[in-house]
């Protein structure tokens, strides 16, 4: 039994069709990068660049007794809501635009 051949035109269309995909990898890959590099700036803005001081207040606070919060050790609540990635949410409390203004616990 012999196989026929693929044809040029079909083969064609798989390289531009792979092309297309790796182009649009690419391109998410990097507007995933840009993405993060933006929030993070933001962050440090809000922090003064203090990443401790974020984990200071968060152990002093206890939130990690109600929250799970990455990155912090015991940080694995089962009362409130994964913390994991609040700072992509357009909302937080439910109502409350997520923004760098400080919140203030109680």
């Amino acid at each position: 039994m012999s196989r026929r051949p693929i044809p040029a035109s079909l083969r064609w269309l798989a390289f531009l069709v792979a092309l297309c995909i790796a182009v649009a990898a690419g391109t998410g890959a990097m507007m995933y990068v840009e993405t993060q590099d933006q929030r993070r700036i933001q962050a440090e803005m809000v922090s003064r660049g203090d990443w401790q001081r974020g984990r200071s207040s968060i152990k002093r606070y206890g939130c990690g007794s109600c929250h799970v919060i990455p990155g912090i050790d015991g940080a694995v609540g089962k009362v409130g809501p994964d913390l994991t990635h609040v700072g992509q949410r357009a909302a937080i409390a439910g109502s409350q635009p997520n923004t760098p203004k400080p919140w203030r616990y109680g």
